[in-house]
């Protein structure tokens, strides 16, 4: 379904400051680059991310990966973006960006996250967050929100590790995902490789 992936696609342009961008110099590819686990595992496949340095259930699918960069004030911003079409109605996203050590240093975290969170629902015309509350992974800060536009449901988790960004988001037409496919997905998304909390990229 191309409009869930385009309205995915664009809410990955989320900025962690107030400054505005568009994607250019989009590159797609079948994610031959990433590791996949072997076949022996249970049921539950995870995805694992050898550069993004994550592992996560895409609930039995294989995502394509993108990469984009986004002009931002601080300079050219590559998002590394990995989507998967679900179904008609349902698509999943994991993305992750690496920001200046030093745009991270002159901020505090809770307002990065914020800013990550109004980036996204601007993108998809959603005005406010139905909910939301703060979380963590390793001991990184986070923050989980859902929000509609009457058509679009988004189900989103952000992370700031280090100075990279992660960003974890179920989007579905016409209602929100359930609660299976949220604890499946957004539940099992796990860091691999701590070196990320440098900013750095394996």
């Amino acid at each position: 379904m191309k409009n869930l992936f385009l309205v995915t696609i664009l809410a990955c342009a989320t900025i962690l400051s107030s400054c505005g961008g568009s994607l250019v110099d989009e590159k797609t590819s079948d994610s031959t680059n990433e590791v996949k686990p072997e076949i022996e595992e249970e049921e539950d496949e995870l995805y694992i991310s050898e550069d993004g340095q994550f592992s996560i259930n895409f609930l039995g699918g294989n995502p394509s990966d993108m990469e984009s960069l986004v002009p931002t004030e601080v300079g050219d911003i590559e998002i590394h973006m990995f989507l998967y079409e679900k179904s008609v109605t349902e698509a999943l996203m994991v993305a992750y960006s690496d920001y200046p050590s030093a745009m991270i240093e002159a901020s505090n975290s809770a307002k990065l996250l914020e800013g990550a969170r109004n980036g996204a629902l601007e993108k998809m015309g959603i005005p406010v967050a139905e909910s939301e509350e703060e979380i963590e992974i390793d001991g990184h800060p986070g923050l989980f929100f859902t929000g509609n536009n009457g058509q679009f449901y988004v189900t989103y988790e952000v992370y700031l590790v280090g100075s990279r960004l992660y960003q974890v988001a179920i989007l579905r037409d016409g209602s929100y995902a359930s609660d299976k496919d949220i604890s499946g997905f957004n539940g099992s998304f796990k860091l691999t490789n701590q070196d990320v909390e440098e900013g750095e990229e394996g």
